[in-house]
Parts: C-alpha cells; structure tokens; sequence
C-alpha cells in the first residue's frame, strides 16, 4: 500500500510542475508581447492586405506597406506570433494569411 501511495505522490508532483511550466510560458509570453508595445498603425492596412491576398512574401508585404525588408520581416514575425499568418517554408519563404487571432478561416 505505501509503494503505491507514494508513486500517486509522485505523479501528482510532476503534473504540478508540468503545469506550473506551462503557466510561466504563457507568462512571460504576455510579458514579452507587452514589451513589443502597441501595434504599428499599420498592421489593420497589413491584416486587410493579408486577408485579400492570402498569402505574401516579406518583399511583397514590404511593397505595399512601403517599408523596408527589414521591417516587413519584423511585422511578419509578430503577426505570427500574434496567430494571424504562418511561415510557410524556411528558404524562399512566404506567409499564409491563417485569421483573426489564429481562427481557421
């Protein structure tokens, strides 16, 4: 009897701590989207471009928003983080236009 209850414990301690990790994850993930500060006016002409097209790639966003590689890349990244757009690919990459806070379309 004892082994058994002290292999519940055990369980229990570790589904504690795997929540735990998850908890601090969605933590500092808040926290390092706070620190991003508020969106770029714009991200709405950039989401609406996005949602037409379907998908881009970072030149052709930067073209229509007039805005260098450099920051079309940027925004790409935190509209992904964000849930808007995925990376599709790693070379010759695009983004796929994916919804609204991530939401299937």
């Amino acid at each position: 009897m004892l082994p058994l209850l002290t292999i519940s414990l055990y369980l229990i301690i570790v589904l504690l701590l795997v929540l735990l990790v998850y908890i601090l994850r969605g933590i500092f993930k808040l926290a390092r989207n706070k620190k991003q500060g508020p969106l770029p006016s714009r991200f709405n002409r950039a989401v609406k471009f996005l949602e037409k097209e379907g998908s881009v790639t970072c030149g052709e966003y930067g073209d229509f928003l007039g805005i260098s590689s450099d920051a079309s890349r940027d925004d790409l990244e935190r509209l992904e983080a964000m849930g808007f757009v995925e990376q599709v690919g790693k070379e010759n990459s695009y983004y796929r236009f994916i919804g609204q806070e991530g939401s299937k379309k």
